[in-house]
């Protein structure tokens, strides 16, 4: 896995975006907590091993897409006081 130092990787065998640069992101599964989701999106997509206590949300953005039916989302940016590769 190649990994920048801004934190993004080169995406592949995604289905979304592979051979372009990306973060690691994902969406909630159930009842996950947001915190929960970025450390089974950074072991997934990245082979990164997150605690939970080590994750800080650092800022949250909400976006719409125009016209009817527009998607709308909350995107949670977020920091790591510490990872290992899993």
């Amino acid at each position: 896995m190649e990994i920048g130092a801004s934190g993004s990787r080169w995406r592949r065998n995604t289905g979304y975006a592979d051979g372009q640069w990306g973060v690691v992101a994902g969406h909630l599964n159930g009842d996950e907590s947001v915190v929960a989701a970025m450390a089974r999106e950074a072991r997934e997509e990245a082979g990164i091993v997150l605690a939970l206590n080590d994750l800080v949300v650092v800022g949250i953005m909400h976006r719409r897409a125009e016209g009817p039916g527009g998607d709308e989302r909350l995107d949670f940016s977020r920091t790591a006081r510490r990872w290992g590769e899993g």
